[in-house]
């Protein structure tokens, strides 16, 4: 199957632009989401299941479910809803941190260990990727980095925030 790609020049002056690149934006990422949510399934995983888990490896000792809301951008009781599913999984357990008894720190199961490792096989986001160049790949990955910081300075201007979050330098 070949694809027909048509580029079209964007014009920084027309007002629409921003809305159509944010559809494009939003219409990507919910194709990727879609490739990833059917991948995962075949572990027994959730697109947001495998996230959490890359943030708890990311995190370590400093996961809670306020550090993994901030990381992703979530509402804590969207995360905790998630938590609790993956602690019926036995994915994850929550335990008092050691020194700071009213912190609950978010640990990683033997079994969510496991789950975390089947989770970073992306072979379907690697062919939905794979007819980008390398220096389009790494301009993507820049923009988007770069998009991803405003939106969380926008979000929260008072945190000093990364341009890349930390789960994705593992």
């Amino acid at each position: 199957m070949t694809l027909d790609y048509q580029i079209r020049s964007v014009n920084p002056q027309k007002e629409d632009d921003d809305s159509n690149l944010c559809h494009l934006i939003s219409l990507t990422a919910s194709a990727l989401a879609r490739a990833r949510k059917k991948e995962l399934a075949r572990f027994g995983l959730t697109p947001r299941q495998a996230q959490i888990l890359g943030v708890i490896r990311s995190l370590q000792d400093k996961a809670t479910l306020t550090s993994i809301s901030r990381e992703l951008l979530l509402e804590p009781y969207t995360v905790n809803t998630v938590l609790t599913q993956m602690k019926i999984k036995g994915l994850i357990n929550k335990v008092r941190h050691p020194v700071h008894k009213v912190v609950i720190q978010v640990v990683l199961t033997e079994k969510g260990f496991r789950a975390y490792q089947s989770s970073l096989r992306y072979d379907s986001i690697r062919r939905i990727l794979q007819n980008l160049e390398v220096d389009e790949r790494a301009l993507l990955h820049s923009s988007l980095s770069r998009i991803l910081l405003q939106a969380r300075q926008e979000l929260e201007p008072d945190t000093v925030w990364s341009a890349v979050p930390s789960y994705l330098l593992i």
